[in-house]
């Protein structure tokens, strides 16, 4: 059964390494693995992870299948060009396990 939650500063070590895995998972073979530990250690590394989540206009939402963890998003509070109702988020970031692919976990995180 899948599950959608939002993060909170508790899980910042778990998104770290959701992050960093399902990056990895989908650059391997497209970038070198350098460059993919380098852009972890950038940017899912826990503190930059914390300070995100310690950020008001940032959320992460990650997707557990059985309570695993499974797929993330990260949106960002920004101004829509065009005027809209209510809060506008651009979405930065969305990841799933490449065990997931097909599972429409993605998909559900979009929802």
């Amino acid at each position: 059964m899948i599950s959608i939650r939002q993060v909170n500063a508790n899980s910042a070590a778990d998104l770290s390494d959701l992050c960093a895995t399902s990056f990895a998972e989908a650059y391997r073979g497209v970038n070198s693995e350098e460059n993919i530990k380098a852009y972890c250690k950038k940017n899912y590394s826990i503190p930059t992870i914390e300070a995100n989540l310690a950020n008001p206009d940032i959320i992460y939402m990650m997707a557990y299948n059985d309570s695993k963890a499974a797929g993330f998003l990260m949106a960002q509070n920004q101004a829509c060009p065009i005027p809209l109702d209510g809060k506008t988020f651009e979405l930065k970031q969305i990841y799933v396990l490449a065990s997931e692919f097909g599972t429409g976990l993605g998909k559900q995180l979009l929802d």
